[in-house]
């Protein structure tokens, strides 16, 4: 009984001590390259506290994450997240949008910049589809997923996806 007790609780624990490690730096700018380069373990850390952490907790964080994952993005030429919102209508929801950049940009950094369209493709949509089912009833419904759980039900949500690139 004891076991099964630890077994329960230690992915609990992980989450709880994964999601107070990580913090959200302050005055930070994005302004040249090296500004970039300074915060890539950062921006790293926050992606996977965003994909890890259940929705709704730490609100407050969250939306701090959220804008320092975003100010990152937007004017950064070497990380560039391929959308296209007709092939996948979840962008359109912005909680899911973000699990999208965090987990395209965290596979820009950790490979050096080489983007890999169809591969960080089939990785953050694949991050989303399991955001979305770990958090479906705190996340409002998203347009278009139903076709993404589908696929990934079925074990063919790369080769979904990849058609639609």
């Amino acid at each position: 009984m004891k076991k099964i007790a630890l077994i329960l609780t230690l992915p609990l624990f992980t989450i709880l001590t994964y999601s107070q490690q990580f913090e959200v730096p302050k005055n930070y700018e994005f302004k040249i390259e090296a500004d970039y380069d300074k915060y890539e373990n950062d921006i790293i850390d926050c992606a996977n506290w965003l994909m890890k952490t259940p929705y709704g907790k730490n609100i407050g964080k969250r939306e701090d994450a959220v804008t320092f994952l975003v100010a990152y993005l937007v004017n950064n030429e070497r990380v560039k997240p391929h959308i296209k919102k007709q092939d996948f209508p979840f962008l359109l929801n912005g909680d899911l949008r973000v699990i999208y950049f965090a987990s395209w940009t965290k596979s820009c950094l950790t490979q050096n910049y080489v983007n890999n369209k169809e591969e960080f493709t089939l990785r953050a949509t694949n991050q989303v589809v399991e955001f979305y089912l770990a958090n479906q009833k705190k996340l409002r419904k998203a347009k278009g997923m139903k076709p993404f759980v589908q696929q990934k039900q079925q074990g063919t949500l790369d080769t979904f996806v990849k058609s639609k690139l």
